[in-house]
This record gives structure tokens, C-alpha cells and sequence, in this order.
């Protein structure tokens, strides 16, 4: 009874690690589109007297509900500066669609407040921070 050809093996074994190979790269990156469906980065910074100003765009594939999708905290850096009160954030568009940009504005810190905030936002599992001198 004789084999296969080595050739035919070859082409066979070939065939068998383009399949594995073409449904792992299906899985992760089906995997990986479902972690970014929502996220956002922070474009830039500003500290103005009416408050902080951070300026966030969605870089998910779905709207991002501010009050249920983002987390927002904030620490002083600088001891000696000030911010009046707890963080008090409000967005410009809620919710923000993929692609689009809201404005989140923290009033407890103003220019006149002399502070150094850093912000931690977490959105979508990914963690952005940012930092301002008032």
C-alpha cells in the first residue's frame, strides 16, 4: 500500500495552518472591534475662568452615554492651589455619537483657583489622564 505524495503532505499541512491561522485572526479581531465599541481620547486641555475644559472625542463605534459611560475623578497635584468643591462635571453633547467631540467642563476649578488638577477618565475600559495648570 503506498502514502500520500511528500508534495500532496505539504500542500495539505499548508491548507490546514491557512484555516487555523485565517479563524484565530477572525476571533481576535471580532475580539478586540467589541473592546473599542466605546472609548474616548482627550484631544486637549484648557483651564478658563468659567472651569476646566476637557475635550473628549468618541473613538468607538457606539454613542457614549456620559452619566453611564465615562468615569471622571480628580486629585490636586499642586498642594497650595485650590479647586472649590467636589468635581463638578457637565458635558456639551450627550450622548456623543462615534467620531463626534464633547466638551467636559469641571466648574470647581477655575483659572482664579491657582490649582494643578489631574483628571483620570475611564471610558469603555481605557483609562485616560490628564493634567492642567490653573
Amino acid at each position: 500500500m503506498k502514502g500520500i505524495s511528500p508534495i500532496i503532505a505539504t500542500i495539505v499541512i499548508l491548507l490546514v495552518t491557512i484555516v487555523i491561522a485565517g479563524a484565530a485572526w477572525a476571533y481576535i479581531s471580532g475580539y478586540f472591534s467589541g473592546m473599542v465599541s466605546k472609548g474616548v481620547e482627550i484631544t486637549s486641555i484648557d483651564c478658563t475662568t468659567n472651569g476646566v475644559k476637557i475635550y473628549l472625542h468618541n473613538i468607538g463605534s457606539d454613542n457614549i452615554d456620559t452619566a453611564a459611560d465615562i468615569e471622571v475623578s480628580r486629585v490636586l497635584v499642586d498642594v497650595n492651589g485650590a479647586c472649590t468643591g467636589n468635581l463638578s462635571a457637565s458635558y456639551s453633547v450627550n450622548p456623543v455619537p462615534p467620531g463626534g467631540t464633547t466638551v467636559l467642563t469641571d466648574a470647581g476649578c477655575t483659572s482664579s483657583n491657582t490649582a494643578v488638577p489631574r483628571y483620570t477618565i475611564i471610558a469603555g475600559g481605557r483609562v485616560q489622564k490628564t493634567q492642567v495648570n490653573c
